[in-house]
């Protein structure tokens, strides 16, 4: 055969040939002629490198997830404390809201007891002005004794209306 009728044959051997011997870092797609132990060891250290940032991520991420997790650790504690100091709060809250309710009851009986003794004081005075006039009739003595009878009374009743009034 002469080297015309191959010559076809020869640049289809070429074209095949050219693209296996391209250097590339996959031995598995390099052939026999394309292999590049510098590329290889440059694929190497690319994926160690993103094997790295890798794991530094995941450590972030790990930190991140403690400070977090502390962070709802004093949430719940500071929820807790804030629920006692509530619930103190309100029995502190029932306990006045009860003393409220004995002292407007105490208000009022001695509200009550005051109109009683203002009344009595009013009855007293009016037996002392009648006392009065019936000195000029009578017995002056026995009188006078009876008056002091009656403001010695007046007096008490007058001490206790101002006492229940201070309350």
């Amino acid at each position: 055969m002469n080297l015309f009728g191959r010559l076809p044959a020869f640049q289809l051997f070429v074209i095949l040939l050219v693209p296996a011997c391209t250097p590339v870092a996959d031995p598995h797609q390099g052939g026999l002629f394309g292999y590049s132990p510098e590329l290889y060891e440059q694929r190497i250290q690319e994926r160690e490198a993103r094997l790295a940032q890798t794991q530094s991520q995941g450590q972030a991420e790990q930190a991140r997830t403690a400070d977090l997790q502390q962070d709802i650790a004093a949430s719940g504690e500071e929820l807790q404390r804030l629920k006692k100091e509530m619930d103190t709060i309100t029995v502190e809250l029932m306990q006045t809201r009860e003393a409220l309710k004995r002292t407007e009851v105490q208000s009022a009986e001695a509200e009550k007891k005051l109109a009683e003794l203002q009344a009595d004081l009013q009855e007293l005075s009016r037996t002392s002005w009648k006392t009065e006039k019936q000195l000029d009739q009578g017995d002056i003595a026995a009188k006078e004794k009876e008056v002091d009878a009656l403001r010695k009374q007046l007096n008490a009743l007058m001490e206790e209306a101002e006492l229940l009034g201070r309350l």
